[in-house]
């Protein structure tokens, strides 16, 4: 760029620099994220092993399996302790 006014002209030059570096970077990030994003897919669509001890003791830690049969229809009285 050339302008009447040096100053601006290295001003200019060096933040085009700036956005180049920049530029690059996403480019590397970019493609080392969608490797990772790939990766997490095949992961995920692996089916998970868990044994029955792991599933027993997943609902004793959030309470799931107790309570009434028909959330829907008693759910405040549930959730309140009326029971």
């Amino acid at each position: 760029m050339i302008t009447a006014n040096p100053d601006l002209d290295q001003r200019v030059s060096r933040l085009e620099a700036k956005v180049k570096v920049i530029e690059k970077m996403l480019k590397k990030h970019s493609k080392d994220d969608e490797s990772e994003l790939r990766k997490l897919k095949a992961s995920l669509e692996k089916p998970v092993n868990r044994t029955p001890h792991d599933i027993d003791k997943a609902l004793s830690i959030v309470g799931i399996g107790e309570g009434p049969e028909d959330m829907a229809r008693k759910f405040h009285y549930y959730l309140t302790g009326e029971r």
